[in-house]
């Protein structure tokens, strides 16, 4: 079936047949072949379900999808699991050979000197995200541009996400006008790429520079222009969705528009929380927050705390969430002791 299903084009069920059958190899070479899509698709949920099915010893002979699995590990904040699988990734490029799991010469594929380059500039890409969930800027800017040496001017996807972690480094030293810069190059190179989900993560990283700037009006068309494009791509229920919702609403606030905005934050953490992707979770409490607080909604703020102390508990929460997090704990307590 899984064999039919690649011939006549229907890549998707030809990957879970492959893992029903516990055609492991196949499975992780077809993988191999379609990440990249499913990655600009932002099919992320299906990607990383399929790869948590994959046996270590297959999914670590692969740096095509190790790589992968190591950025989605990242995210929902499973760090050392993240290094390990860089770390294998990494000693499969310096033996040059995308093994199989049955280490038999004949079923070894030798990787092609470009095929090296490209994935070493994926892994360095890989290690900046995790230096951005650390908030270790000195390590986002030389794992960054070390990516950019080695990526390929062709493989834009990664180039642009790489671009997007760059401009991270510039908002975490509070440098919005380098943060705006290096985000709107990066959307310049998210719309060459094409990938609807990256244009809007991208456009979206740009609403939030120009907030932080005050220029209010702009960064809420941006939202519009956003919504619109998640509605016709199937997208208006995803993470992603939600992160934009939650930004609009924050921004809301800042126009005083307390209602609408208190509507829209909390709509999308509701869409982020579920998502296990800790850093959209972190950013879209923090505009639900902050809106709360304004409108003086002591008990709403304090269950919303509780709840992100959960997600603290259970998961590692990027250590400038959880920093800001406690933050905003402490304006509430203050709030809570004027009532008093």
């Amino acid at each position: 079936a899984s064999e039919w299903c690649e011939r006549n084009g229907f890549a998707n069920q030809a990957i879970e047949y492959a893992l029903h059958a516990d055609d492991f190899e196949r499975a992780a070479q077809l993988l191999a072949e379609h990440m990249d899509a499913l990655w600009g698709r932002g099919e992320h949920s299906r990607a990383r379900g399929w790869l948590d099915r994959l046996p270590d010893k297959v999914l670590f002979s692969k740096p095509h999808i190790s790589i992968f699995q190591a950025r989605y590990q990242c995210l929902s904040g499973q760090l050392n699991a993240a290094e390990r699988t860089l770390v294998a990734a990494e000693q499969v490029l310096d033996l040059g050979l995308d093994r199989t799991s049955e280490p038999k010469p004949h079923k070894q594929i030798p990787l092609t000197t470009s095929d090296r380059v490209k994935l070493r500039g994926r892994a360095a890409a890989t290690r900046a995200l995790i230096c951005s969930y650390q908030g270790d800027v000195p390590g986002i800017v030389q794992h960054a541009r070390q990516a950019l040496e080695y990526l390929p001017k062709e493989d834009l996807t990664w180039r642009s996400v790489t671009a997007l972690i760059l401009g991270n480094a510039h908002g975490f030293k509070g440098n919005m006008t380098g943060a705006y810069q290096a985000r709107l190059e990066a959307l310049k190179a998210c719309e060459a790429a094409g990938d609807i989900y990256f244009i809007m993560v991208a456009n979206l990283e740009l609403a939030i520079t120009l907030r932080a700037q005050g220029r209010l009006q702009r960064a809420i068309e941006i939202c519009q222009q956003q919504m619109q494009v998640a509605n016709e791509n199937g997208l208006s229920q995803t993470k992603t969705a939600g992160w934009l919702l939650a930004i609009w609403g924050e921004t809301l606030a800042e126009l005083n528009d307390l209602v609408e905005a208190v509507d829209r934050a909390k709509e999308g953490f509701m869409l982020t929380r579920s998502s296990g992707d800790l850093q959209m979770i972190g950013w879209s409490f923090m505009c639900l927050i902050r809106i709360l607080l304004s409108r003086g909604d002591l008990a709403d703020a304090e269950e919303t705390i509780q709840e992100m102390g959960r997600f603290d508990r259970e998961s590692r929460l990027p250590p400038w969430i959880a920093n800001q997090m406690r933050a905003w704990q402490a304006r509430l307590w203050l709030a809570q002791n004027r009532l008093e």
